[in-house]
This record gives C-alpha cells, sequence and structure tokens, in this order.
C-alpha cells in the first residue's frame, strides 16, 4: 500500500513537473486516456459521488453547474446533476435539461386597490420541466418574491413550500400569499427568483374612483335636514353620499366610514361637527349594489353664513355648501312634471298664461323662518315637436314656511312664450329640460320637465271578459307625491285618461272633489280588470256600470258582472272557493290590475301620503297633489254607488279577519285600515314599484 500510495505520488508531481494537471486512479496508473483530465480505472471497483438527502443537498451554497451528488431519499434515489438552475435525475443518454419560469400567464391574482386592504390575493409562478429528466427537489420561500412600487404589502408563505419532483413535460404552480393594504397608486412589480430562474409580472394599483367606476357618486350626495342660523341641528341635519359598484366584480373590505372622512366649516359662527356615521365598519359591494354613508351634524350655526362640507374617503372626495339664513325647509326634490303629446293625439303646450301654463306645488316640510322670492335663469330646452326650441326658468313668490306646505312654482317660458312638446309614441317619453331651484341661495334640486306619450293601462288593447278591445283604452300621467314616490295621477278608469271620451286629458287631475270625471273604476278587492269595475259617469252621482251577478261567485270569473254577496258567504267575499291575500300582493301578482311598473299600494303607503299630504278631510284629498276626489264605493250587497258618505281607495294590504285594506275620507275625516268586505267596489290610484 505505501509502494502504492509513493507510486500514486510520484506520478503525480511528474505531471506537474511536465505542466499537466491529469490524474489516473487505478489500474495502470501511469497510462490515462488523452481527453481525459481525470481517469478512475477499475473492473472489481465503482465510483462513489458524496451521498446526501435531499435536504442536505439543496442547502448546498451556490452549486456550480456540473455538480453531481447521490440523492439517498429522492423519487427515485440515485444521481443527481446541478444544471444550473436545479437539481435533475442523471440518466443514460442525456438529454436537453431545460427548466423556464413564467409569471406573466398568472402573476399578480385579485383586486389590488388603493388603501383598500387585499384579500385573496395572491403572486403566481409557473416552473415548466421541458427535458427529458425529472426536476427536484426544490423548495421555496417568501423571499423568493419581492415586491417594488407599492408599499404597505408583504409576502407570505408559498404553497407548496417544498416539491420532490417535477415530471419531463409537467409545470409546476407556486403560489405566494400577497397581504396588507397599497398605501398609493401606481404599478406594483413583482419579480420572482429560484436558484438561476427568475421572471416577473406587474399589476396597476387603481384608486376606489377608477375600480368603482361610478362618476355620480358627488352629484347626488347632499346635505339633508332644515338648516336655520340660532337654531340647533338635530339628527336629520346629514350629509348622505352613495357609491356604486359599477365594476365587472366585487370589490370586498371597503374601509370602514369614520367622522374623519368629513369636515365642517362654517361662515356664520358657531361651531358645527360630525356626530356620527353609518356604517362604522367595513363592507362589501357585490355587482350594482349602492351603499349610502350618513354623517350626522350637530352643533349650532351662530348665525347666516354659508355651511361648507368637504368629503374625503379613499381617493373619493366631494364638496357641498348650504347657505344658512333665517328660514329653511325640506323640500321633495326632483318633481317630475310631464306634458303629454301624443302622436296621432292631442298637441302638449307649455305656455306663460292658462290653461296651459304649469305651477308646481313643491312640497315642504319642516319648515322654519321665511323665504325669498326666487327667479331663476334659463336653461335651454330639447327641440320639441317642428324643432321648437325655448329656454325655461322658474320663480316663486317669497313667503314664510309653515310647519309643512308647498312652495308654488312657476315655470317660465322664454322667448315667444310658448313651447310645443314633441310628440311621442303612446307609452314613451323624453326629457325636455332639467331647472335647478334654489332656495334662500342654496341650491335644493331640480324642477325636471318631459313629454311623455302617457302610461298604458293594463289592458290597453287587450280584450276583456265582455269581448271588447277598446274598453279598457285609457293612457294615465305620473305625479310625485308629497311623501316623495311615484304615482298615477288619476284613478284608474277615470274619464279624464280615457282615450275617445270628449274629456280626455292624461295630464288633467280633479278640478274638485267632486269631479266625476276623475272618479274612476270601482274594483272588487283582489279582482282582474276583466269589465267588472268600470264605470261610465255623467254627473257626480249619475253612472252606469256593469249589470250584477248574484250569487254567481267564482274565483276567475269569465263574466264582466259585479259580483254581489248578502249572505256573508266566504266571509264576503266574491270569490268561490276560499280568500286568496296573494293576488295584489306584488307587480307581478296574478290579478295586478296596475300599469306595468305599478301596482297597488299598501295601507302603510296610503297612511305616509296622508301624513306628508296633510289629508283630513274631502277637500284636503282634493288639493293634495294626488288630486283624490271623493269617489264614493259600490255596494258589496246590492251594487249601488254611494257618493254622500264615505269615499275609499284599496290597499293591497289586508286584516286578519280577511278584509281588505286601504285609504278612506269623507268630509270630516281621513285615514286608512283594513277593515272591508272584499266584495265592495272601490277606487285604486296606483304607485310606481
Amino acid at each position: 500500500m505505501r509502494k502504492n500510495s509513493l507510486i500514486l505520488v510520484a506520478f503525480f508531481m511528474t505531471s506537474l513537473l511536465l505542466g499537466q494537471s491529469r490524474l489516473k486512479v487505478g489500474g495502470n496508473a501511469t497510462s490515462i486516456t488523452s481527453s481525459a483530465v481525470l481517469e478512475v480505472e477499475s473492473t472489481t471497483k465503482g465510483f462513489l459521488p458524496p451521498r446526501m438527502t435531499s435536504t442536505q443537498m439543496a442547502a448546498i451554497v451556490t452549486p456550480a453547474t456540473g455538480l453531481m451528488v447521490y440523492c439517498t431519499d429522492c423519487s427515485p434515489a440515485g444521481l443527481r446533476v446541478y444544471g444550473g438552475s436545479a437539481w435533475t435525475e442523471s440518466g443514460s443518454g442525456g438529454g436537453n435539461t431545460e427548466v423556464i419560469a413564467n409569471c406573466n400567464t398568472n402573476g399578480f391574482v385579485g383586486a389590488y386597490m388603493n388603501t383598500i386592504a387585499l384579500d385573496g390575493t395572491t403572486f403566481k409562478a409557473a416552473i415548466t420541466n421541458n427535458s427529458l429528466l425529472s426536476v427536484g427537489p426544490l423548495n421555496f420561500a417568501s423571499g423568493d418574491l419581492v415586491l417594488t412600487g407599492i408599499s404597505g404589502l408583504s409576502v407570505g408563505t408559498p404553497s407548496p413550500a417544498t416539491v420532490t419532483s417535477i415530471a419531463p413535460g409537467a409545470t409546476q404552480l407556486i403560489s405566494y400569499p400577497i397581504t396588507g393594504t397599497p398605501a398609493a397608486t401606481g404599478t406594483l412589480t413583482g419579480t420572482w427568483s429560484k436558484l438561476a430562474l427568475t421572471c416577473s409580472d406587474t399589476q396597476v394599483v387603481a384608486g376606489l374612483v377608477a375600480a368603482l367606476n361610478d362618476t355620480n357618486y358627488c352629484t347626488g350626495s347632499a346635505l339633508n335636514g332644515v338648516y336655520v342660523g340660532g337654531q340647533a341641528l338635530t339628527s336629520s341635519n346629514t350629509y348622505t353620499v352613495s357609491i356604486k359598484n359599477n365594476s365587472g366584480g366585487v370589490i370586498n373590505n371597503l374601509p370602514a366610514p369614520s367622522t374623519g372622512n368629513l369636515s365642517v366649516g362654517f361662515t356664520g359662527g358657531g361651531t358645527l361637527s360630525v356626530a356620527s356615521v353609518t356604517p362604522s365598519t367595513s363592507f362589501n359591494l357585490a355587482i350594482g349594489e349602492t351603499k349610502t354613508i350618513t354623517y350626522v351634524l350637530s352643533g349650532t350655526p351662530a348665525g347666516v353664513g354659508t355651511l361648507t362640507t368637504t368629503w374625503s374617503y379613499s381617493d373619493l372626495s366631494c364638496q357641498k355648501t348650504r347657505t344658512i339664513t333665517t328660514g329653511d325647509a325640506s323640500l321633495v326634490l326632483p318633481q317630475d312634471k310631464y306634458v303629454y303629446s301624443a302622436i296621432g293625439g292631442v298637441q302638449g303646450l307649455i305656455t306663460n298664461t292658462s290653461p296651459n301654463q304649469l305651477i308646481i306645488n313643491v312640497p315642504y316640510t319642516g319648515g322654519v323662518g321665511s323665504y325669498s322670492a326666487y327667479s331663476g335663469s334659463a336653461v335651454t330646452g330639447a327641440a320639441g315637436e317642428g324643432g321648437d326650441v325655448n329656454g325655461f326658468s322658474i320663480s316663486y313668490p317669497a313667503g314664510t314656511f309653515s310647519s309643512s306646505g308647498t312652495i308654488p312654482v312657476t315655470v317660465v317660458v322664454a322667448g315667444d312664450g310658448s313651447y310645443s312638446a314633441k310628440k311621442m309614441v303612446l307609452g314613451s317619453q323624453e326629457s325636455i329640460v332639467s331647472i335647478p331651484l334654489l332656495l334662500n341661495g342654496s341650491s335644493r334640486g331640480n324642477i325636471v320637465l318631459s313629454t311623455a306619450g302617457g302610461i298604458f293601462d293594463r289592458m290597453y288593447g287587450v280584450a276583456d271578459n265582455t269581448g271588447s278591445t277598446t274598453s279598457h283604452n285609457f293612457i294615465y300621467g305620473s305625479i310625485t307625491g308629497a311623501d316623495g314616490r311615484v304615482w298615477l295621477n288619476n284613478n284608474l278608469g277615470a274619464h279624464y285618461a280615457q282615450v275617445g271620451h270628449p274629456n280626455f286629458n292624461p295630464a288633467q287631475q280633479a278640478t274638485s272633489a267632486t269631479d266625476y270625471l276623475a272618479y274612476g273604476s270601482k274594483f272588487q278587492w283582489g279582482r282582474k280588470p276583466d269589465g267588472h269595475e268600470l264605470v261610465t259617469y255623467s254627473g257626480a252621482t249619475t253612472v252606469s256600470a256593469s249589470s250584477t251577478a248574484s250569487p254567481s261567485f267564482a274565483d276567475n270569473p269569465t263574466h264582466a258582472l259585479f259580483i254581489i254577496n248578502s249572505t256573508a258567504f266566504n266571509n264576503y267575499d266574491w270569490r268561490a272557493t276560499g280568500q286568496d291575500d296573494t293576488l295584489w300582493a306584488t307587480a307581478a301578482s296574478a290579478n295586478n290590475p296596475c300599469p306595468n311598473g305599478y301596482r297597488v299600494p299598501t295601507t302603510a303607503e296610503f297612511t305616509t301620503l296622508v301624513t306628508s299630504s296633510g289629508i283630513t278631510n274631502n277637500a284636503t284629498a282634493a288639493s293634495s297633489l294626488l288630486k283624490l276626489s271623493a269617489a264614493g264605493y259600490r255596494n258589496y250587497v246590492n251594487a249601488i254607488f254611494d257618493f254622500s258618505s264615505t269615499s275609499n281607495y284599496w290597499s293591497s294590504s289586508f286584516s286578519a279577519a280577511a278584509r281588505g285594506g286601504g285609504l278612506y275620507f269623507n268630509s270630516s275625516v281621513a285615514g286608512s285600515d283594513g277593515s272591508n268586505s272584499r266584495a265592495f267596489g272601490f277606487s285604486i290610484r296606483c304607485i310606481k314599484d
């Protein structure tokens, strides 16, 4: 052994002296293949490389390309060669070992918005083995991914953290969770590196404005309530702003609104602040969803001046002002006024003199103090019939507020003082102009004028149980009530709405409590408009109507007779086999008698209307914005009409005693209840759904 070692050392020294760096072990130590630097020759022994586990192999610092080890726990166990980017399985025949990384196909995943905490966001890198040999094992860590361009973010532990082997032709996706809150808008860059592999991807971090795609949030924001110098603010003094998700995806984890989002300034002295905000927690917005944020103001404005609120939320911002004087009220705005002008029918006109002058009574509540006279600037409207173009303005006289009431607003037509509204197809409508209304120097909303062909009766042109296709040819208008809701401007079946009637005028409403041209039909509760309800009036108490059926009860009558019930059968209903509370329950209910988009109101909605309109009797009902006439009722026992006592309007509500609900009023009282037999014939005034 000592002799062989001396020979090997001597050979090595000789090689160095000859300027060679070649070495042979075993066999004939003095003979070495000319192309080899190191040669091991033996027919009885083998070459044994370093043996280690996959963990130990992966822990080798900066392995050289071509480095070889024997992996004892790899699958399969065997020789592994480092190819410059990864350890690969060594096999006979070699093969082209090529491993690539791709961040562009996946890269950043999820929504990234400034100031909004990330939720479920990741960065995904794909590793593809294009070689003929398996690649692995590979270990991954959060440090593989470096984020630049946007601060406030961090990378979590990837999944999977270890890959034992990537088969030839296979792709392994590595997902890195990204958490935190982007601190700015801009471009976020993710650079992924592992061994000799690297790839990158970019992600635009947008502001909430861009994410929502909502351009109307500021326009729709408002300072609500009554503001009067020297009067303390109440919980009704609020600032509201609504944001809508017009994007194509859900937006999660919007920041919790805080009182600090809204700053309040007032030039008239006193201390005003924000007392509370709703909601006050983080929230999500589904596609198309709207969220209203309400800030309650507090304090007392010492005098008169300008109130300014500045709202900032993420990158959304808005400013609103309100002039505080010695008088104020909450107005019901916008007010929509329709001029009815139909092709083949009436030519709608707006003029500065009666009968086509528009005077709109704008309701208010919470009135305090007084208001100054107002005359606004003209706003050019859309071209009317024959290209008629005019400017429109509004004016109203000075007055003193009551606790509630109306302000008479007159529409003024500029130029020649007369505007011919464009004739429309029946059932269609088109805007003419939107005119701003100011109250004591503050913009409060708009008066909106439109031309319309009218709102079709549900049975317009459809045969009823009489076989007639014209008996329900009614065209209605719409009106905004003191409750802020949109209603039909006339009762169903009113002669003013009846096409072909000598007094047909869809824009006309009752001129008094006893204006019989506005009385309309008398429906039995829950019954469809099959013809039983139709009434022709020739005077305030003179009528002709459908014949009666006694006791021809039917769940779905095939006749147009008014079914009387004098025997208490089926709890004084017109039906044959029990009562059905769902027939008028919604706009989609089977027997809904109202035009498309409208339905029979609930008793609660009538109660709100009565309160907001100040309806206390026949006279105040007729003078309200809805112009409710004292239309009487039709008796369920004998079908006789009664116009001398109480007038009734059906609601869709019902009582536990299986009676129908509704509105009632007479010469001294008004209210709503649910205690009427369903075979009664009452009027119907529809509300927009």
